[in-house]
């Protein structure tokens, strides 16, 4: 009788596997500037090991916290966010809400990062390190 162990380790996650955390910034941010007017991408910068994105979304005013969910999806170099509003409206004003996100990717020198927000596509951006 032959008898067959199979290898139980697992091999390290490579390097180019992509990290991503996300989080909104609660309060209207009513004071940022973005890169143009119709632009959702506030700013974005790569670091020796992360590109650190932040983005803007409209939202009604009321509540200021903890109102939004973030989902991600990793695709090898393309990452994709889908931003959640979970208030209800309850003021007659909107505000331009601050959503972080960090991608953590030390030898990836590009990303395609594509962002949703109400069934809407409102970034969709090669981004490459300089």
């Amino acid at each position: 009788m032959l008898i067959s162990c199979k290898d139980l380790t697992t091999n390290p996650p490579e390097k180019n596997d992509l990290n991503v955390y996300s989080t909104a910034v609660d309060g209207c941010k009513n004071t940022l500037h973005k890169r143009a007017s119709n632009d959702s991408i506030q700013s974005y910068k790569f670091t020796d090991d992360s590109l650190k994105i932040d983005i803007l979304v409209k939202a009604n005013c009321c509540p200021e916290i903890d109102r939004f969910i973030t989902t991600t999806t990793v695709n090898g170099d393309s990452v994709h966010l889908q931003v959640q509003d979970t208030a209800k409206g309850l003021c007659n004003c909107i505000c331009p809400y601050e959503i972080k996100t960090v991608i953590k990717c030390e030898e990836i020198d590009s990303i395609y990062f594509t962002c949703e927000y109400y069934d809407s596509l409102i970034v969709a951006e090669l981004i490459t390190r300089d």
